[in-house]
């Protein structure tokens, strides 16, 4: 099977110089990728994400939503920043498509492209939520088993909010605090 891609610099005017993201294109006449196999190309990648859009066949009839599927080079994942500007800048901008939401795990986003000024912005809904079962601490971190917030903004990103003393504390973490526990 062949794929296009691109490549995008995204947050910036300057070559070389945003957050890379690369773009693939799957093609409506092949059968679809499933996870597996837009992972292997994700890690083949090496960015910090690739994205996989499927793009309607030109003869059909005009769509405003497109899904998108986030990966890093290690697992998909529901949303990321730079990925989701990266692509309205590429449909809206670049293809001139009339695309208003893009269709992610985290939920519907909506993009527009501003005409007078050539930007492109998203509309993320966000949700703070506390969760209810803290994170216990390894005693690397800090004291064993202190207790730290888990929080969400979006559907399926968490992060667990943990207050270190100084820059040695943070040097001396080394417990991957992000194996799924709280997703």
């Amino acid at each position: 099977m062949h794929l296009t891609y691109h490549i995008y610099d995204v947050f910036t005017f300057q070559k070389f110089t945003g957050n890379p993201l690369a773009i693939v294109l799957l093609p409506i006449s092949a059968p679809p990728l499933n996870s597996t196999q837009r992972q292997k190309i994700a890690t083949e990648f090496n960015l910090s994400e690739t994205v996989f859009l499927s793009l309607p066949p030109p003869s059909s009839t005009p769509t405003t939503e497109l899904q998108l599927y986030i990966y890093t080079s290690a697992r998909e994942i529901n949303f990321a920043g730079h990925p989701t500007i990266g692509s309205a800048y590429y449909l809206l901008k670049t293809l001139g498509m009339q695309i208003t939401t893009l269709l992610t795990r985290a939920g519907r986003i909506a993009i527009s492209l501003d005409a007078k000024s050539g930007v492109v912005s998203a509309s993320i809904p966000q949700k703070f939520h506390v969760h209810g079962l803290p994170y216990q601490s390894p005693s690397n971190v800090d004291q064993e088993g202190q207790q730290h917030p888990v929080v969400s903004i979006v559907k399926g990103m968490s992060w667990i909010l943990v207050g270190l003393p100084d820059l040695a504390g943070l040097g001396r973490a080394s417990t991957n605090l992000n194996e799924g526990a709280y997703e």
